[in-house]
């Protein structure tokens, strides 16, 4: 490429530096009746993907041309992956959400209000995260565990034990988030192995937000959904 080294290094200062995939924090909304709250769901979730927007396209014929049109767009479900603790919280709340969507005992399908929240997805700047000290909320041994497992988890995306404060670089909500599909769970014989939970979230839209998740949080004081 016909550019120096310290074009590069201009570049990548003057837009503040490059950004990082493990620097992140996601917001799931609070669900009455689980014993896991949207903080250490955070926590433990190892990976989230970022939501996509596919155009659509129908043929179109002019003469001897050829082309496509777009027609709309659609967008697709996001997967994210949790840790699993001995007290089974994240797969609770998963199940809980869920059991809203469809009455396990009733069959019957919840309201579309009801069973559907808010996701909030945010990119940090390296070195900038959130207040997550779980410890204040009396959960040493939950503290204690993670810190056990911090060294053998390079993907885990906070430092339970840091006080955080500052802005986010990329945000974005997703409007109407509910949990399509709990994937299966193996177990097996490996020494070391770790309990994962994979789950495929659905949405109605997802939009890009400007708001810090500090503004967000301090509306996050009442369960956003009863299951």
């Amino acid at each position: 490429m016909g550019f120096s080294v310290d074009t590069l290094k201009g570049n990548i200062s003057k837009s503040d530096g490059l950004a990082f995939a493990n620097q992140w924090v996601v917001v799931l909304p609070r669900i009455a009746g689980t014993i896991t709250d949207s903080k250490e769901l955070s926590i433990l979730c190892r990976n989230i993907s970022m939501p996509d927007k596919n155009i659509m396209s129908t043929p179109r014929e002019i003469g001897s041309r050829h082309f496509e049109v777009a027609t709309g767009w659609m967008e697709g479900a996001i997967q994210a992956q949790f840790l699993v603790l001995n007290d089974w919280g994240v797969k609770d709340y998963f199940d809980k959400w869920q059991n809203a969507v469809v009455r396990p005992n009733s069959y019957h399908t919840g309201y579309y209000k009801d069973y559907t929240g808010r996701v909030a997805v945010h990119h940090l700047k390296k070195g900038v995260a959130f207040d997550y000290d779980i410890k204040t909320k009396g959960l040493s041994n939950m503290s204690k565990l993670l810190q056990q497992f911090l060294p053998f988890l390079p993907n885990l995306n906070l430092d339970v034990d840091v006080n955080y404060g500052g802005r986010t670089t990329y945000s974005i909500v997703l409007e109407n988030a509910w949990p399509k599909n709990i994937m299966p769970i193996t177990l097996n014989n490996d020494l070391d192995g770790l309990i994962e939970l994979n789950v495929l979230l659905e949405y109605r839209q997802w939009r890009r937000v400007s708001v810090s998740y500090t503004h967000l949080r301090a509306h996050e004081t009442e369960a956003d959904l009863v299951c």
